[in-house]
């Protein structure tokens, strides 16, 4: 454990007006991480007048440089959450904070998997930018296939996955396997993920339109070669379905 709080410059928990019943909780799940609670952004905050993104008047997309295309048929919650992070980029900048852990408010870590994580860090390149730790596995499945059918696959694909086109370069999708972490790879979920000073400028670059939900912007930088990304071999960190997240 003091491994892990010395390797991150800061360790931040994500929460939008955490009462006391939800940091004991939080200082039991993360037990010995010497964490500090960042204050989200609450989206029922913005026009709280009006029920529904897709009610809003157009300049409030226009004043707050916010995709409409993207956010006008999602939640206020899914809004805040996005903003959240792309503010948590901000600080980390501001403070040149070398190595920040994020934590959303609904993580848990177990016991057994506090010392993989120490032996992670311990094993990864020095220059890593991202590092998911807590993550669904969404192209699990695609990733056994092999080369030359993924990209018939994606070829074939009219759809989109988390808002990133089928038919491009699958390269970004999938990781590759090293002894002892994943590397590269598009992955789900913010509950859980490490980014270093370089990372942060590079999603806040990405950032300057908002138009992609938290997890979305990570997907983009590693899909498009823009980050240098790995994730533990499995989740570490997971998230309790007692505390539903307050972002």
């Amino acid at each position: 454990m003091k491994k892990i709080n010395e390797y991150f410059d800061k360790i931040y928990v994500l929460s939008v007006g955490a009462t006391l019943e939800r940091i004991d909780s939080l200082k039991t799940r993360l037990n010995g991480l010497n964490f500090e609670i960042f204050e989200g952004t609450d989206g029922k905050n913005y026009l709280p007048e009006i029920e529904s993104i897709n009610l809003f008047p157009q300049y409030f997309f226009v004043e707050n440089n916010i995709d409409y295309v993207r956010f006008n048929t999602l939640s206020k919650g899914q809004l805040g959450c996005s903003i959240s992070h792309i503010n948590i980029y901000k600080k980390i900048v501001e403070s040149s904070f070398k190595r920040t852990l994020i934590l959303e408010d609904d993580a848990f870590i177990e016991k057994k998997d506090f010392f993989a994580f120490e032996t992670l860090i311990e094993k990864l390149p020095a220059d890593w930018e991202l590092l998911y730790l807590g993550y669904k596995d969404v192209v699990k499945k695609q990733r056994k296939l092999p080369v030359f059918i993924q990209k018939i696959y994606h070829k074939r694909k009219n759809s989109r996955i988390y808002n990133i086109p089928f038919g491009r370069e699958v390269k970004g999708f999938y990781s590759t396997k090293q002894k002892k972490y994943l590397k590269g790879g598009v992955y789900l979920a913010t509950y859980g993920y490490a980014i270093d000073l370089e990372g942060a400028k590079k999603a806040l670059k990405y950032s300057k339109s908002v138009k992609f939900l938290a997890d979305e912007l990570l997907m983009e930088l590693v899909y498009h070669g823009k980050i240098k990304s790995f994730a533990s071999k499995e989740p570490l960190i997971n998230h309790s379905y007692h505390f539903q997240s307050t972002t």
